[in-house]
C-alpha cells in the first residue's frame, strides 16, 4: 500500500527527469521547499574517454531503425549524420522533409539518432510513431552505446565524415538549410 497518493505533479518529475534533468530537480526543489541552483552534476567521466575526432577508427556495428530493421555501420558508410539531442534531431529532419528514401544511400549516408536519453514511454507512445511515417531509414541507439563517443555539440547536427570507417572530417551544422545543401553537395556513388 502506498503512503501518498501519487500526483500528476509526481507523475511530470517522472518524465521530466530524463528530457529536462534540471527542471525536474528544480520542480523538486520547490516542492520540497528548498532553492534548487539549476546545475545538474554530471557524472565522473574517465579521463582517457572523450569523443572521437578526426583519424579514429569506427568498428562495424549494426543498428535498427525505426522499423526494427537492422542496417550496418560498416566500410560502405562515408557519412553519418547524427545527433543525441532533440534540437539536432529536428535540425536533421528539417533537412531532410523533401526527401525521399532514396536520397540518403547513393551518397553513402546513414541517418543515425541516439535516442536513449528519451524515456521509453515517451520513445514509444511519440517519438516512433512520428519516425514511422518517415520514408527514410532512421538507425535508432536506444542504449547510447554504440554512439556514446561520437561528436556531437548541443543543438545541433554533427555530419562526421568517413572512409573505410576512419574519420575524416567532422561538421556540426546549426540550421536545417545549411545542412540540407551540405548533404546535396555530398558526392553520388563511389
Amino acid at each position: 500500500m502506498f503512503q501518498r497518493a501519487v500526483s500528476a505533479r509526481d507523475v511530470l518529475l517522472v518524465l521530466l527527469v530524463g528530457v529536462f534533468p534540471a527542471t525536474a530537480i528544480a520542480m523538486a526543489s520547490e516542492t520540497e521547499g528548498t532553492e534548487a541552483s539549476g546545475e545538474v552534476e554530471e557524472p565522473a567521466v574517465p579521463a582517457d574517454s572523450g569523443p572521437l575526432g578526426v583519424g579514429a577508427q569506427l568498428d562495424p556495428v549494426s543498428l535498427g531503425d525505426q522499423h526494427g530493421k537492422q542496417h550496418a555501420l560498416d566500410a560502405s558508410v562515408r557519412a553519418i549524420l547524427f545527433s543525441r539531442d532533440r534540437a539536432g534531431a529536428g535540425l536533421m529532419t528539417a533537412s531532410m522533409e523533401t526527401r525521399d528514401a532514396a536520397f540518403l544511400g547513393p551518397r553513402g549516408v546513414v541517418y543515425v539518432n541516439d535516442i536513449s536519453p528519451m524515456p521509453k514511454a515517451a520513445a514509444t507512445l511519440f517519438a516512433l510513431p512520428k519516425m514511422r511515417r518517415r520514408s527514410y531509414a532512421i538507425l535508432l541507439d536506444r542504449t547510447g552505446e554504440v554512439t556514446k563517443d561520437f561528436p556531437d555539440k548541443d543543438g545541433f547536427a554533427t555530419l562526421i565524415h568517413l572512409e573505410a570507417l576512419k574519420i575524416s572530417k567532422i561538421e556540426y551544422l546549426g540550421d536545417a538549410e545549411s545542412l540540407a545543401k551540405r548533404l546535396e553537395e555530398l558526392p553520388k556513388g563511389k
